[in-house]
């Protein structure tokens, strides 16, 4: 199996460097570098550790599946934590926000 393009398309969309998650798992910065280049594999716990990081399921690294957009960023995240930790009056007006913005933007104003 290579999972290197996944590896490699899945950290970019992250945001973090090949050192960032050699720093994160305690390998070095070439092992991340031969996983992406498809020299090597991860074996079964760096690839736990990878899912756990990168915030996906592990599978997808062994069935090539992975749905980039699947994974939220860290902003996305927080959003949703906001929003999941908000009263139901404070969702109706996120969610209207929203909309308005969503509407501003479509019509070309400024928010």
């Amino acid at each position: 199996m290579n999972y290197g393009k996944h590896l490699k398309a899945i950290r970019q969309y992250r945001g973090l460097s090949q050192a960032d998650v050699a720093d994160a798992l305690g390998v070095s910065r070439n092992t991340i570098s031969s996983w992406e280049v498809g020299r090597t594999e991860p074996n079964m716990e760096m690839v736990s550790k990878l899912a756990s990081l990168y915030r996906c399921k592990s599978d997808s690294f062994i069935t090539g599946n992975i749905e980039v957009d699947y994974v939220l960023n860290d902003q996305e995240q927080k959003l949703i934590e906001t929003f999941r930790h908000s009263s139901e009056s404070e969702r109706l007006a996120i969610q209207r926000a929203i909309t308005f913005a969503l509407l501003m933007n479509k019509d070309g104003g400024e928010i």
